[in-house]
């Protein structure tokens, strides 16, 4: 194992004593929808609009909404701690997703779906980088 900080070598063992043996398995089903949502996106957006193009240009949007939020989610978490912003954040991201795939299916015009896009990606919580801080 890698060497961790102060010289002493870190286990798998001892990561899953300090945080429990859950966490893992939580940790992978939490990182799922992250690693999903914009190919799912250029699926939707793709099917219901026609166009590659248009799930392309949507799904980036998304994917710069994470991108441009990921830090801002990180600091909220650090200031009021993980549990209160995960909760919030996958609240709203329930809700923006929801519009997200509404709009899709209404036929909602390109920069409409682009918003959405955006809303749906800067509320995704970020369970990776929240996970490895807790180890």
């Amino acid at each position: 194992m890698a060497q961790a900080a102060g010289g002493t070598s870190a286990t798998y063992r001892e990561v899953l004593g300090a945080t429990g043996a859950l966490l893992p398995v939580l940790s992978f089903f939490g990182r799922l929808p992250v690693a999903v949502i914009q190919f799912g996106s250029v699926l939707l957006i793709t099917r219901t609009s026609g166009s590659l193009a248009t799930g392309g240009t949507v799904a980036c949007a998304l994917a710069l909404g994470q991108v441009a939020m990921g830090p801002v989610v990180g600091r909220l978490a650090d200031r009021r701690g993980q549990r209160s912003v995960v909760l919030c954040c996958s609240l709203l991201n329930a809700l923006a997703i929801t519009c997200y795939t509404l709009g899709a299916l209404a036929g909602l015009p390109t920069p409409l779906l682009v918003a959405l896009g955006v809303l749906a990606g800067a509320t995704v919580p970020g369970i990776g980088p929240l996970a490895r801080a807790r180890g």
